[in-house]
């Protein structure tokens, strides 16, 4: 089963200019995965241009900072639809850092349906 949680649905102060989910907003993300049998896989967030690279915010603040943790970003603030070679994918690797796949290698490792 897949489902989105949306940050501002958890922590509805979270966005100011940039993404500060406090620890409240982890501990109703937990309680819905409890209650659902359900597990982060995956933050999708988004970037106003169409770079999808991390930031240095991004690469120093993982949202849920467990190895193999995927932070997606989509361009263009997702005003329109997204091929999977205009997203950006990165992989947690904790201390060793991200990896990242972007336009045709991440069209190799994401899905998106119906495009």
């Amino acid at each position: 089963m897949a489902k989105a949680v949306y940050f501002d649905d958890l922590d509805p102060d979270c966005l100011v200019g940039n993404i500060h989910f406090r620890s409240p907003g982890y501990s109703k993300l937990w309680d819905i995965c409890d209650k659902e049998d359900l597990r982060v896989v995956a933050d999708v967030h988004t970037h106003p241009g169409t770079g999808v690279s991390q930031s240095t915010t991004d690469r120093g603040n993982p949202m849920v900072a467990r190895i193999g943790h995927l932070a997606l970003i989509v361009p263009c603030y997702g005003m329109r639809p997204v091929a999977a070679n205009e997203v950006g994918v990165h992989e947690y690797h904790g201390d060793r850092g991200w990896e990242s796949w972007l336009g045709p290698r991440a069209k190799r490792v994401l899905l998106i349906k119906g495009s």
